[in-house]
């Protein structure tokens, strides 16, 4: 059983003194942080691995329930410190997705306003509340109504509900009240700037403008019409059986994006990125606005509808429960400390699973690589990776820029696209790693790309796992560690 504690930043408790007062990856914030050195963190069985628990506070756990393919933890497996090990098909993954466990509803559409997640039951169901982000979602005792969307409009949120009206409850407080609109059957909703947008199910899309008055047809082609987003300027809507529209900056007609006819139900814009749930199907996810809409590879779910609070996703099931998963968002940086023994075809170390497999670290003939796409190739100069050494990836935004013992290596073009459904160490579609990983750090926003703080952490690791003499001479932790 795992322990509940505060880990020390190394968890040897034969560590000198000296070691203890490294500065440590407890001084940033760190999206994951995996660290094979802090026993307590792992949770084996006859020495094969079940559980690697994440050191950074998010509770990003790596685990792998079936015993035939647990790696093995190696008490003495690197310099004499411990690692995680594959022999080969044995891999470990952290999911990014939490059940929230609420009771099977119809549920239908989802918002956020502050740090409150609103969520919508149909057929005769009410709205809910999760307060501050954390809890239950509890009924604010709405007049049963079949509630079809939610938006945030400033500080008020409106909700529609079919073949009834438009409502809106006030500084978020109080009973939703109709804004005696017309009974259509109103969709999903979305807000550009002060405008709001709603779609009708077999009908128009409308528009109020500046949040007052009424909402104006805009003149679209009839259709099955079922949910709407806005990323930057640009409004798209889903079809159901159809196809996903996009009207540019804000005017004129919403044009199709040829994409495959889907259950399509709501979208959700998050940063660059746009997400579409399917029911009975997956989420799909266009990246940065342009191309096709590709899965996420999650299980077939009746998936309705998505919110955030910050990287925090919330989507919910019609007929089942809301699930939270936690997008990584660009900048990103990846560290590694690992070795592999086989220089045969491509390994990964480690890979985001879910969408295009959005970033891969591992190795390509015996050598360091990485890559923005789903098969890393080996990055120049030629790095070996047979001997333990420090591994790490930084996305600049445009450009992912490789570095190997604390030395850059030539960049990537393209960077890498974002990570949202948790990383899988040591093995991935038969590109099996063969060898080991003792500590993984992954940070995002401004550390991601702070070359002091990708620094300070080369030190540490290089001082704790005995890999100095890996260090360029002229690195500011060469002779001496980074201290607290």
């Amino acid at each position: 059983m795992i322990r509940n504690r505060l880990p020390s930043p190394f968890g040897l408790v034969g560590l000198n003194t000296f070691k203890r007062k490294l500065w440590s990856p407890y001084r940033i914030p760190s999206s994951l942080w995996l660290d094979a050195a802090d026993s307590l963190t792992i949770t084996q069985s006859a020495g094969l691995v079940s559980q690697w628990n994440d050191k950074s506070g998010n509770a990003e756990h790596a685990v792998q329930a079936t015993a035939l393919s647990q790696p093995s933890y190696i008490a003495t497996g690197l310099n004499g410190l411990p690692t995680i090990s594959s022999s080969g098909a044995n891999f470990i993954a952290n999911d990014w997705q939490t059940n929230l466990n609420q009771t099977s509803r119809d549920w239908q559409a989802m918002t956020v306003r502050g740090n409150d997640v609103y969520a919508a039951a149909a057929t005769g169901g009410d709205i809910y509340k999760q307060t501050g982000g954390v809890g239950d979602f509890l009924p604010l005792n709405q007049t049963a109504r079949t509630w079809r969307g939610l938006a945030t409009v400033g500080n008020d949120v409106y909700a529609s509900a079919a073949t009834a009206d438009i409502y809106k409850q006030t500084n978020g407080t109080g009973d939703f009240v109709p804004l005696n609109q017309a009974v259509r059957n109103w969709r999903g909703m979305a807000v550009l700037g002060n405008d709001v947008y709603i779609c009708v199910g077999s009908g128009d899309i409308y528009k109020q403008t500046n949040a007052t008055g009424d909402f104006i047809a805009l003149g679209q082609t009839s259709r099955n019409w079922q949910g709407m987003a806005v990323r930057g300027n640009d409004v798209y809507a889903t079809v159901s059986s159809g196809d996903i529209y996009k009207q540019t900056n804000g005017t004129g007609n919403f044009i199709a994006l040829g994409q495959t006819a889907r259950a399509w139900r709501r979208i959700f814009a998050l940063g660059n990125d746009v997400y579409a749930c399917v029911n009975a199907g997956d989420i799909y996810k266009q990246t940065n606005g342009t191309g096709n809409f590709i899965a996420m590879g999650l299980p077939a779910r009746n998936w309705q509808a998505m919110t955030a609070i910050g990287n925090d996703v919330y989507v919910c099931i019609n007929m089942g429960t809301i699930y939270k998963f936690k997008v990584l968002a660009n900048p990103v940086s990846i560290f590694a400390v690992g070795f592999s023994s086989s220089s045969s075809g491509v390994g990964r170390l480690l890979s985001a699973t879910g969408s295009s497999d959005a970033l891969v670290m591992g190795r390509d003939s015996g050598n360091f690589a990485t890559s923005a796409y789903a098969v890393p190739t080996a990055d120049a100069p030629a790095q070996a990776v047979s001997s333990p050494a420090i591994m790490s990836a930084t996305n600049t935004g445009s450009t992912l820029q490789p570095y190997f013992n604390g030395t850059a290596l030539t960049a990537e073009a393209g960077g890498i696209a974002t990570v949202d459904n948790g990383f899988t160490l040591l093995s991935h579609v038969s590109n099996n790693w063969v060898g080991g990983v003792s500590e993984v750090i992954v940070l995002q926003g401004t550390p991601a790309t702070d070359t002091a703080t990708r620094q300070k952490i080369e030190g540490y690791l290089a001082w704790k796992w005995g890999l100095v003499a890996n260090l360029p001479a002229n690195h500011p932790y060469k002779t001496q560690a980074p201290k607290t």
